[in-house]
């Protein structure tokens, strides 16, 4: 430093800091004015992000020159230019990211800011007066993917789409107001809760006087089914065409954007929309209405149908707290209507189920109350097949996906029939065995069950019983086993393999008159089933449809191999 009558004189200042250097020209001060400039280069982007301790990934060297000058008041003016060599803003690798700023007391003015990749460039211009207490900035961005979006919002892996964007905020910095338009043609989103990305989403909108109008949303989801070449591809071959499942999402609605939070307002309906949920083993078709609402992170409620439903897996506990809470990053209130067509298939039930249930949080945590009754299935459990009689899950208000389960079911060991009751929460189920006119222990029927005999019957042949029983309680749980493949892959609702009573020691003839049958259901009432001995191509088969006019009433139609056709009335009512 140099002081003379006249002026303040500094000398250059060289300084290594954020992995790079920053060079200061000789500067002065005179007449109650200092200036100076300077150049900076290869400061580190990633060690400026680590400072600030932000969680997203930026990384590239920063380089560029400034100009300053300060009065005596304080009041600063100056320019700066920067570029950024191999920029990665959110893990993204981009192509261009420089700018230049001009301040001027209280007044910043943006000359430029871009942001540039093959697929995508924004562009930023404007300027901030009087410390925020005027706004004018213009925001452009257009492209065929946005690569940034996945790297800062959680949730989201991917979006794509040919996109223009042009939003001008005016106003000041607590009551800023946005007008502009953004549309999105052939877009694609990936989120991290589908397995399946939304697809072909169109959006207009537009916006004026501080409220952005959804013209139009709309989007396609496809859920893929799995195809394999081998027996079970050509079981479903000849019975049903594959088809890929395609449901739609469409809306309108309105964004306030007059304060700091913006306000939503979107109408959706869905037609036939399918989830698939791979890891929770969850497959269903939805239809119904939603309303996204209030400010972030915005509710949902509305009314959904569940046309059909595959759940491969009940019972766990949910992911969240401790307890096995489900906490939602949103406010639930939504009714679920289950006309029919809801499957349970796992290893040990199998069974189609209606009712209805609600959705609602309360502090963020999902709570479920509803009943769901048993329509038809069958209980696989001690080496037999038990046929539900009746049964009903409730929900009531519980904090997991665990409902409270009763169910009755029946099955027959020669010309005896041993009953189960089912109670208790569905992942720790009571079971309870009895047989109506006898008098047997729990211990009784299991032996029962065992070994096809009383306990207290003559034991001379007990080993050559229960070598029997053995070899058919193993080719009962090999048919329960393909039965789940089956019905995995071929996406049908039924497959059952009816052994003879003797089971499959007599060789090929007992393979001969093993029945196999497979249904589906075309539309919410109306069920398809065929069936076939597994080694005759059209002898024995028959086809059956079956309409149900409501829980109550069924009309049964079937047709034989041999032209024979049938009508079946089903009636029942329950009191």
């Amino acid at each position: 430093m140099k002081l003379t009558k006249e002026a303040i004189n500094f000398s250059a200042l060289n300084l290594n800091i954020l992995g790079g250097t920053v060079y200061i020209s000789p500067g002065r001060y005179e007449h109650n004015i200092f200036q100076g400039s300077g150049r900076f280069q290869k400061i580190s982007l990633k060690e400026i992000a680590d400072f600030l301790k932000t969680k997203y990934k930026i990384s590239g060297e920063l380089g560029g020159e400034f100009g300053i000058a300060v009065d005596k008041s304080g009041e600063i003016g100056g320019q700066l230019w920067f570029e950024v060599s191999s920029p990665v803003l959110g893990g993204v690798p981009v192509e261009m990211l420089s700018g230049g700023i001009t301040l001027q007391g209280k007044d910043l003015f943006i000359d430029s800011l871009r942001i540039k990749s093959s697929e995508e460039s924004y562009t930023l211009t404007g300027g901030v007066h009087n410390f925020g207490e005027s706004l004018d900035i213009l925001i452009k961005a257009n492209g065929t993917k946005n690569s940034f979006l996945p790297g800062f919002v959680k949730g989201i892996d991917d979006f794509s789409g040919t996109y223009d964007v042009s939003l001008r905020i005016r106003g000041s910095k607590n009551a800023p107001h946005i007008s502009g338009s953004l549309n999105l043609k052939n877009g694609t989103l990936a989120l991290s809760a589908l397995n399946d990305p939304l697809t072909n989403i169109m959006l207009q909108a537009e916006s004026n006087l501080d409220t952005l109008k959804i013209l139009k949303f709309s989007g396609e989801l496809h859920t893929t089914p799995i195809r394999k070449r081998d027996l079970w591809y050509f079981l479903k071959r000849l019975v049903f065409s594959e088809k890929e499942k395609i449901g739609t999402i469409s809306g309108t609605g309105y964004i306030t954007l007059s304060g700091l939070k913006p306000y939503l307002s979107l109408r959706m309906n869905l037609k036939g929309l399918p989830l698939k949920f791979m890891e929770q083993g969850i497959f269903l078709v939805l239809s119904g209405e939603l309303l996204a609402s209030g400010y972030p992170p915005f509710a949902l409620s509305g009314e959904l149908q569940v046309e059909t439903a595959n759940i491969l897996s009940l019972g766990q506990s949910a992911s969240g707290g401790e307890s096995g809470e489900i906490v939602l990053p949103t406010d639930l209130n939504i009714i679920v209507d289950i006309p029919g067509n809801f499957w349970i298939l796992t290893n040990n039930i199998e069974a189609e189920l209606d009712g209805s249930f609600s959705l609602n949080t309360y502090n963020r945590v999902l709570n479920i109350s509803g009943k769901m009754d048993v329509v038809s299935g069958k209980y696989f459990g001690f080496g037999n097949v038990f046929k539900i009689d009746r049964g009903e899950l409730i929900f009531t208000g519980i904090e997991k996906v665990n409902p409270q389960i009763d169910i009755n079911a029946h099955t027959f060991v020669g010309n005896k029939e041993i009953r189960i009751a089912i109670s208790g929460k569905l992942n720790e189920p009571n079971l309870t065995l009895s047989t109506p006119g006898e008098k047997y222990t729990q211990e009784d029927i299991l032996f029962l069950l065992a070994l096809s005999r009383p306990a207290e019957a003559d034991t001379s042949a007990l080993a050559s019983r229960l070598e029997t029983r053995t070899r058919l309680f193993l080719e009962q749980y090999a048919k329960t086993q393909i039965e789940n493949v089956a019905r995995q892959t071929l996406g049908v609702e039924s497959f059952e393999l009816t052994l003879p009573q003797s089971g499959l020691e007599d060789g090929i003839n007992g393979i001969k008159e093993t029945q196999i049958s497979m249904g589906k259901y075309l539309t919410d009432k109306l069920y398809l089933q065929y069936s076939r001995p597994i080694l005759s191509d059209t002898l024995g088969s028959k086809l059956k449809l079956e309409y149900r006019v409501n829980k109550y009433l069924n009309l049964e139609g079937t047709r034989t191999s041999q032209g024979d056709m049938q009508l079946n009335i089903k009636w029942e009512i329950n009191f």
